[in-house]
């Protein structure tokens, strides 16, 4: 008798302890859920980016409100092909979910990926996304009728990188589409022999570094007020640039090189050489590159950072006086285990540690593209600080993570020119 008395309380003890443990974990995934107000969202919009958060490791939870009573269709997705996840749905009534939860144990309807909700009026749905196998990059939940089509993009941590590059790039594309929709007409630097100028004019010039007074290369853009035309030409620190200009034609030249002060001036005098001085980045001041990019939790370059690396040896080469940090920046101190779809392939394909460590590794991957590309090795440091220094320290969205993932190069004194 003793025995079972003994074995009963056990139980108790075991129910009570999963039933404190299965509260607190319920608490910590479903008291912030994502909000959509159905019957307040005027205008369709498509994959908001929204970010797990730490607490959301293996759930994500919506909550979904209406002032009237509507159907709609909704359709879940993995972000990455071999992630699976399932819905669970939580009609309710009351103020207290998470508690409720628990407590009185609430019911949950499993649902197919593709369906329809029911969203009865002033009645809330719960609905829980939970991961089940696979890496867990994160989902995209769709919600559309006749009226209307939402779509949400939750992302998680662990594939935040691989997700930034596509966003960015969406970013460049976006912007590129509103300079046409500005209608300023691209034309080419030259003029065929059929074209034949009012009174021809010759603009001629150089770009210096006005630190070192070294002519420099730069991308020049000039913007014809009179024709509203932009034009891009390269100007050589050897040859500079030439351009063959209309008479009475006021030009804007735009000069946006990188690790310089944009500059930007009005020229109307073409008689004489012009020299267009840059001013390079001061003691203290730091460039943010975003576009810097590695293959996800390893430390080797994609290719397409290459331009963006480019840039960055042309500034050091420069200026070699100068003696530059490079920082590495990760979204936070998670913890990083190796790829399985890297595992044929070599050390730096294969890192497991901190994302403080993977910060180091990479900035001293950069480190060694400077140097190999005519950089200063003595006056160039790699630093890593993994997620020390987030400039958001709890992001919401993609957009607020992805900030936090980055590159600076930070110019910390002039050093020795060698």
């Amino acid at each position: 008798m003793k025995v079972l008395i003994i074995y009963f309380s056990f139980i108790v003890l075991l129910f009570l302890s999963i039933k404190s443990i299965a509260q607190e974990t319920f608490q910590r995934d479903c008291i912030h859920p994502q909000e959509i107000y159905l019957s307040e969202i005027k205008e369709n919009f498509l994959a908001e980016e929204i970010y797990y958060q730490e607490d959301d490791a293996y759930t994500f939870w919506y909550k979904i409100t209406s002032h009237i009573s509507l159907q709609i269709n909704y359709e879940l997705k993995s972000i990455e092909p071999n992630d699976n996840y399932e819905i669970l749905v939580y009609s309710y009534v009351g103020n207290d979910f998470c508690n409720d939860l628990v407590e009185k144990e609430i019911q949950s309807i499993k649902m197919n990926e593709k369906g329809v909700f029911d969203i009865e009026k002033n009645k809330i749905l719960y609905v829980s996304i939970l991961h089940i196998n696979g890496k867990g990059c994160g989902h995209e939940l769709i919600l559309s009728n006749k009226n209307l089509a939402v779509s949400f993009k939750a992302i998680q941590n662990t594939c935040v990188e691989e997700v930034a590059e596509e966003i960015i790039n969406q970013e460049i594309k976006k912007d590129n589409i509103e300079l046409v929709e500005n209608k300023v007409v691209e034309v080419p630097t030259f003029i065929s022999e059929n074209e034949k100028i009012e009174s021809e004019n010759l603009l001629k010039g150089k770009v210096i570094n006005n630190e070192t007074k070294q002519f420099i290369d730069a991308e020049i853009t000039i913007v014809s007020l009179k024709k509203n035309t932009k034009s891009t030409l390269f100007s050589s620190k050897n040859n500079g640039f030439e351009l063959a200009i209309s008479n009475n034609n006021s030009l804007i030249i735009q000069i946006e090189k990188f690790g310089y002060k944009a500059y930007m001036d009005t020229i109307t005098d073409f008689k004489n050489p012009i020299t267009i001085p840059l001013n390079p980045m001061r003691v203290g001041e730091k460039i943010v590159m975003h576009k810097i990019y590695f293959h996800p939790n390893t430390a080797v370059l994609k290719e397409t950072s290459k331009n963006e690396l480019e840039k960055l040896a042309n500034f050091v080469k420069e200026n070699k006086n100068y003696k530059i940090e490079i920082q590495g920046h990760t979204n936070g101190n998670r913890k990083i285990k190796k790829d399985k779809k890297y595992s044929h392939l070599g050390d730096e394909w294969n890192f497991s540690g901190s994302a403080k460590e993977l910060s180091q590794l990479r900035a001293e991957k950069i480190k060694t593209f400077l140097a190999e590309n005519g950089g200063n090795e003595n006056n160039i440091i790699a630093k890593g600080y993994g997620g020390d220094k987030m400039i958001i320290n709890n992001p919401k969205n993609m957009k607020e993570a992805m900030q936090n993932i980055r590159v600076e190069i930070v110019v910390i004194e002039k050093g020795n020119e060698q």
